[in-house]
């Protein structure tokens, strides 16, 4: 009896491991189909953002009552909408002001100083500064690019009476991106945006603090993003001047000529 006791206890803890084996194969086999699928997913999604890069123009405008100086990234460079529906073309609009843009795309903190030293105006009443992003999502040192903004802004104040700097709110959100990389590029968003207000408070300027505020963007990704699920429609740009418009009233006076025209 104790042979046969000893016997199913084994073909007991036998069957198992099997069934733990099988389980584990199984958990292994759905999250490599997982990996493939987003790799394929993102490559596509990649694809069409070139396609979107190579398309975009930036806004530009010759002729205004105030002038407004634009460096950055390709939020700043029109990727995902038409010109006159971005951020600096709504500002534009808004202020009826000339402007000059020499955002580009894939730029990060480090390269708006060689930006600036493009601009053929000695002096501009705004500079709107778009960058971050990729800073986010390429892992560079934020302790590094907070110490650089620090420095563009201190040369940038030299140019411009007036400092707007945005970043892209919660990067990690973008439908783009796998889940499971979200939470990590929101929680360098969050700390990025820390050393941002601290270097645009240091200069005087107004940091548009896009992260804290409630995003409509999830419940119709369609009609706020880009078909690359990265940048934005006009729409989605258009939420972002809106936060940009009511915190440069709170910080300055500042006369909208146009601002009915740009809640478009």
């Amino acid at each position: 009896m104790e042979r046969r006791g000893g016997a199913k206890g084994c073909n007991i803890s036998t069957v198992m491991t099997r069934t733990l084996y099988s389980v584990a194969l199984i958990l292994m086999i759905v999250l490599l189909c997982y990996l493939v699928y987003e790799g394929i997913r993102v490559m596509r999604l990649v694809a069409i953002s070139k396609t979107l890069v190579r398309t975009a123009q930036n806004f530009e405008r010759t002729e205004g009552v105030v002038s407004v100086l634009v460096l950055g990234d390709s939020t700043a460079a029109s990727v995902g909408s038409e010109p006159a529906l971005s951020v600096p073309g709504r500002l534009s609009e808004a202020l009826d002001a000339s402007v000059e843009n020499y955002a580009t795309s894939g730029a990060k903190v480090r390269d708006v100083r060689g930006q600036l030293t493009q601009a053929k105006s000695e002096h501009f009443d705004f500079a709107l500064i778009q960058i971050g992003a990729n800073d986010v999502i390429q892992f560079s040192s934020l302790d590094e690019v907070g110490a650089l903004l620090d420095e563009t802004l201190a040369l940038v104040g030299k140019r411009a009476d007036k400092i707007i700097v945005l970043t892209a709110g919660k990067i990690g959100d973008a439908p783009l991106f796998p889940l499971f990389m979200r939470p990590i590029y929101n929680w360098r968003s969050a700390n990025l945006r820390t050393q941002f207000m601290m270097a645009a408070e240091k200069h005087g300027g107004v940091y548009v603090d896009i992260f804290s505020r409630s995003s409509p963007f999830a419940s119709d990704p369609k009609k706020y993003y880009a078909p690359d699920f990265l940048h934005l429609t006009g729409e989605g740009y258009g939420f972002w001047f809106t936060i940009l418009r009511h915190q440069v009233e709170k910080k300055w006076q500042v006369s909208w000529i146009n601002i009915k025209n740009t809640n478009r």
